[in-house]
């Protein structure tokens, strides 16, 4: 009975996380996935960093294309993920620059098949996308548990990045769940 309940919980804050998304025109959401990729840009944990490990955005998630273009001008490593076929899990790959990736059948852009695999995420950051996060740093993703299970044996700096109208005070979350050390939106920057 209260697993049903979690999962109805879970859809809810899916769906309004995604119509408060799709409600955004597209020059306010400019605006505020600017600020939030200014205010990314100003974690010293991420200017000492050398790798990067970040997402593509999709068209609702917050633009991290800039952010990505960014680190590479400043020779950072920089690592995006690509899902393992036929499997809940997912990998990190090397690139130069933005083109070195492509679109996938579902929109989601992923390292081309030439760029290499990251084996060593020493001094990294992880930027990871959510539809919500919660004050304690847990995240609603997108239910397919990707970032999950990647999260599960991850070392490095987790950073979430949100807009302020998707932070909720506590969302329900599981005992493997792991939560992000740093959650990032337009307004602050909060640390767990």
């Amino acid at each position: 009975m209260q697993e049903i309940n979690i999962k109805e919980l879970k859809n809810s804050y899916r769906i309004k996380s995604k119509e408060y998304r799709k409600s955004l025109d597209s020059e306010h959401k400019k605006e505020l996935d600017l600020k939030i990729i200014n205010n990314l840009l100003n974690l010293d944990e991420v200017k000492k960093s050398t790798v990067i490990l970040s997402y593509i955005s999709t068209q609702i998630e917050i633009e991290t294309d800039c952010f990505l273009t960014k680190m590479l001008m400043q020779n950072k490593c920089v690592a995006v993920p690509k899902c393992v076929e036929n499997t809940r899990n997912m990998n990190f790959y090397m690139i130069n620059s933005l083109s070195d990736t492509f679109k996938q059948s579902f929109g989601v852009r992923e390292p081309n098949k030439n760029c290499p695999k990251l084996d060593d995420f020493e001094n990294s950051v992880c930027i990871i996308p959510a539809l919500m996060f919660d004050k304690e740093g847990f995240r609603l993703g997108y239910g397919k548990g990707y970032y999950d299970r990647f999260l599960s044996d991850y070392k490095g700096l987790k950073i979430g990045l949100c807009y302020q109208n998707c932070l909720v005070d506590k969302l329900p979350h599981g005992f493997f769940d792991v939560a992000v050390d740093i959650i990032v939106t337009e307004n602050e920057v909060i640390y767990i």
